[in-house]
């Protein structure tokens, strides 16, 4: 195997830097001929005859890479306008799709047996990202207990409770829900009102009675096709589209403003 001569290193007894690598930490001075032990780190320098080849390996791996890396991705170019298709985002997508998260789905189960209806609370991991709960919930009564199952995946879902005990009306329906609020639609004995339902503890924190909002009555639920009429957030408040009028309530259930639609 072929010596480097180390440079960095002096022989103790000449103090030449014409110093020869025989072994590990074994030197041979080429000025007087000295042989000695020492060691390879002079001035916190670690001296060592293959870091120079390990450099240069380290240099040859890298472009090696890169050429390989350069050339895939042409190859990848290539296939994608020839076909209209991305490998890398179309993956990507897949991979997004294809996620479970998180999900606290709301959904009303009509019981036809009991001739009312109950509000239902399922926190549950999926694969279905639709903003619907109805799309992703599907409640069925079996041996007179609700089971609930992840449309996507057609799995139990374990954790399915009742929101409220107490239960509403068969026609009640989901009108609002978002991460703090849920307004439903119920008719009790003086008639149809909208109520406020708190999300922990399924108590009614207000209602706004027909009197008050002519036309309850007629509100269809959060996902039905009527899209001309329903409740969205309004600059932290709640607007009530019932058409030909509206209604601006705040969180509290106080009626803010209201007239006829333009």
């Amino acid at each position: 195997m072929a010596v480097k001569i180390i440079k960095n290193l002096k022989c103790p007894k000449c103090s030449s830097t014409q110093i020869n690598r025989i072994a590990e930490n074994f030197f041979h001075c080429n000025q007087c001929g000295n042989r000695y032990y020492g060691s390879t780190e002079v001035d916190g320098l670690l001296v060592s005859s293959t870091l120079p080849k390990k450099s240069t390996n380290l240099l040859l791996i890298l472009v090696t890479g890169f050429v390989i890396f350069g050339g895939v991705f042409l190859l990848i170019q290539k296939f994608t306008m020839s076909t209209g298709h991305n490998y890398l985002t179309d993956n990507a997508n897949q991979l997004t799709e294809g996620s479970q998260a998180p999900r606290t789905a709301y959904v009303i189960y009509q019981d036809l047996d009991e001739q009312n209806s109950v509000l239902l609370r399922a926190d549950f991991m999926t694969q279905n990202h639709s903003d619907s709960d109805q799309n992703i919930l599907r409640v069925e009564k079996i041996g007179g207990e609700l089971f609930g199952y992840d449309k996507s995946s057609g799995k139990i879902i374990a954790n399915l409770s009742l929101l409220s005990l107490r239960p509403l009306s068969i026609d009640a329906a989901i009108l609002y829900v978002d991460t703090d609020n849920i307004i439903v639609k119920n008719k009790v004995k003086s008639g149809y009102q909208l109520e406020m339902i708190d999300l922990f503890s399924g108590d009614v924190l207000w209602t706004l009675a027909e009197e008050e909002v002519p036309g309850i009555k007629n509100l269809t639920g959060l996902y039905s096709d009527e899209s001309h009429s329903g409740i969205k957030l309004l600059n932290d408040n709640f607007r009530l589209t019932l058409p030909p009028s509206y209604y601006v309530f705040d969180k509290k259930g106080n009626i803010i403003d209201f007239g006829k639609q333009n």
